[in-house]
């Protein structure tokens, strides 16, 4: 079971970030399916990207990738680290993957999830 208010925070604001990383040729793509015994949701963009080396911080609170962004279209580096508290009171994981000027992907995976 989720908290379909928590999970909508959850979404919007992932999609929120995708929007911010494309410019007007960008593409996202939301998706939801099961993997085996776990249901996924997942949120690709095509976009900006980032550093491997980023994404092990990226869910701190205050951290900015690329703080002039924010200063142009709003952001306080908040957003990931509620989105992975919310994920974690799901008993849920949150994966990012990310490529330099090729895009970003969220990846977040609800075990013990059950099909209706």
């Amino acid at each position: 079971m989720i908290e379909p208010d928590l999970m909508k925070t959850v979404c919007f604001n992932l999609l929120d970030n995708a929007r911010k990383s494309i410019d007007q040729s960008g593409k996202i793509v939301f998706s939801g399916m099961w993997v085996e015994d776990e249901y996924q949701i997942s949120i690709e963009d095509n976009g900006k990207g980032m550093e491997e080396s980023e994404l092990s911080k990226i869910t701190e609170a205050f951290y900015m990738v690329d703080k002039s962004r924010a200063k142009a279209l709003g952001g306080s580096g908040l957003g990931l680290a509620i989105c992975a508290d919310i994920v974690k009171i799901h008993h849920a994981r949150m994966e990012f993957t990310s490529s330099p000027k090729k895009g970003t992907r969220v990846a977040i995976r609800l075990e013990g999830a059950k099909k209706v």
